[in-house]
């Protein structure tokens, strides 16, 4: 797993669990090592041709406590997104955004990374959603630099 900086302060289970939300295994092993953050050395693109897939990442928003001020935490954005205004598929649950704010989410029914394109709503929370990578292991590992990307 590559590292993260800036990374909020660091969780134990009982405070994912106590959050409310069932993760995916990988995603409660990936905040109890990082809650939030970049990944190091700038690495923030993930590119797969194979797939026609090309974005970048923002940061990787942590949970229970804000990093700064005005951070956004990935509980209050999945209460936002999924319960709220019902633009991602409940099962979906935003940990990272995008410079545009569309988050990436990890779908609980098969552990797959999906962006959320707001923009596509058609009234329907399915409509938002676009395939990114097969594992958040494969997502996080695969990003890079705007060096390497391009």
């Amino acid at each position: 797993m590559q590292k993260f900086v800036d990374s909020g302060k660091k969780l134990t289970l009982l405070d994912i669990q106590g959050i409310g939300i069932n993760f995916p295994k990988d995603l409660v092993d990936l905040y109890l090592h990082y809650n939030g953050g970049k990944v190091d050395g700038e690495k923030d693109f993930y590119i797969d041709e194979d797939n026609d897939v090309e974005v970048s990442v923002q940061t990787f928003l942590p949970m229970k406590y804000k990093r700064f001020e005005f951070d956004t935490l990935l509980e209050e954005m999945y209460q936002m997104f999924a319960m709220d205004k019902k633009l991602i598929p409940i099962s979906y649950i935003p940990f990272a955004v995008d410079y545009g704010g569309y988050p990436y989410c990890i779908n609980t029914l098969d552990h797959k990374i999906y962006i959320g394109y707001m923009d596509d709503y058609d009234g329907t929370p399915e409509s938002t959603i676009r395939f990114i990578s097969n594992s958040l292991a494969e997502f996080i590992d695969g990003m890079m630099s705007e060096s390497e990307a391009y």
